[in-house]
């Protein structure tokens, strides 16, 4: 809760320019707001008032303290709540890992260990969810699907980003791993988009439920950006990748479009798929036209 609130503080600020305005603090903490509803004056918690701060996390090496201690007692916990025998508590704590290393990344600001600390999340994610089966551990499949698929993809935008700052050709090696990034976050995102459909129609419902309405969206959403990332010299390859990065931001828009109350919850992701559904079909048609010049003229030579 710390950590989290901290990031989305700082980055609040960010947005609106709010430290501007009021100054730069000379400390590496400021206070939280109300926290008297975390107080609990009947136990004795000196000890730990110690251990963890009460105020704002601003630097990295704060943020570390605070991750440090939550991971030792997560690490306790886990020693209890084990998979065999307390399989959701098992994997809440695991997912709460998950988060504490999702918080400390936020604070880092070497890119290598960004990815390092984003790829600690793969593991541990990864780790449990190959022991569920989701026939018994649906709901729960689910949320670990689509973290990892946000997880694969946090540590796709690190990747492009270092190569996009410098002027360096890309190795076949980078190249490789941007590909398979984003081919895994596709992959679990899309597991958490079948996992939605109606068992015997195989076919999306007309209406999601509300507390699956955004992140099934988002999914879809997500799925036809990575899609577009995919590098491959094989134009028939790309024509195939662009028409199903298209697929899924056309499902988007149609399913905004049949259900009006959606629309509030992915509004901007709406305009950009509003936008790509208009531009895909051009870019699939040049493609397609070179597709065939090629043809054409290997037929040629071989004739």
């Amino acid at each position: 809760m710390l950590l989290s609130n901290s990031r989305e503080r700082l980055m609040s600020e960010e947005n609106e320019n709010e430290e501007e305005a009021s100054g730069t603090s000379n400390s590496n903490t400021e206070e939280l707001g109300d926290v008297k509803h975390l107080w609990f004056t009947s136990l004795e918690l000196s000890c730990y008032e110690d251990q963890i701060t009460d105020k704002h996390i601003l630097v990295y090496e704060d943020a570390r303290k605070v991750f440090v201690d939550a991971q030792k007692w997560l690490a306790k916990a886990k020693q209890y709540y084990t998979l065999d025998e307390h399989a959701s508590d098992c994997v809440q704590i695991v997912q709460d890992l998950s988060q504490l290393y999702k918080y400390l990344a936020f604070f880092e600001e070497d890119e290598k260990r960004q990815s390092r600390m984003h790829k600690r999340r793969v593991d541990h994610l990864e780790s449990v969810l190959k022991e569920l089966n989701p026939q018994y551990y649906l709901l729960v499949c689910r949320q670990l699907w689509y973290e990892l698929g946000e997880t694969y993809s946090d540590i796709l935008d690190i990747k492009l980003q270092r190569l996009q700052m410098t002027d360096e050709r890309p190795t076949p090696h980078a190249l490789w791993k941007v590909n398979h990034l984003a081919q895994q976050s596709i992959s679990n995102f899309s597991k958490f988009i079948e996992s939605l459909r109606d068992a015997s129609t195989k076919k999306m419902p007309a209406r999601l439920n509300e507390d699956v309405l955004r992140p099934a969206l988002i999914a879809y959403f997500r799925v036809g950006r990575l899609y577009s990332k995919i590098v491959t010299p094989d134009k028939v390859v790309q024509l195939q990748y662009l028409g199903k990065s298209l697929d899924a931001y056309q499902f988007l828009v149609d399913y905004c479009r049949n259900d009006e109350g959606a629309k509030k919850y992915v509004s901007v992701e709406l305009a950009v798929c509003e936008d790509m559904v208009k531009l895909l079909p051009l870019k699939l048609e040049k493609l397609k036209h070179e597709v065939q010049q090629e043809g054409q003229e290997w037929k040629h030579v071989h004739e």
